[in-house]
């Protein structure tokens, strides 16, 4: 790579030529499912205690929404997009802590 005779820095040093560059699409060099799952779990708190300001013991260290909750949505099927589940769970544990308070939905399992 050589600079152009128009480039008005021409102390600016060029890397070496590239020869190979990785593009990861699927996960396998990078996993990310990880960072997927954490994301799942952080974002309905957010919404649901920070935005609507609502109480589900956070403060005496419970979870709203566990791994297990995630993987049951996803071995069900349909939720493969992580920014889906994010609004599915966000929704689901708004309503179980306001609209569904006191009744018998609110109390239902996940899995249920």
């Amino acid at each position: 790579m050589t600079p152009s005779t128009i480039w008005l820095r021409p102390d600016l040093q060029f890397p070496p030529i590239f020869d190979t560059i990785f593009f990861d699409v699927d996960g396998v060099l990078i996993k990310t499912t990880n960072s997927f799952r954490i994301t799942d779990l952080v974002v309905p708190e957010y919404v649901v205690g920070t935005l609507h300001g609502l109480d589900w013991g956070q403060s005496d260290g419970k979870a709203l929404v566990t791994i297990a909750d995630v993987e049951a949505f996803k071995q069900a099927g349909g939720y493969n997009d992580d920014r889906n589940m994010c609004y599915l769970l966000a929704s689901l544990f708004t309503a179980r802590h306001r609209e569904w308070l006191g009744t018998s939905l609110a109390e239902r399992s996940i899995t249920e």
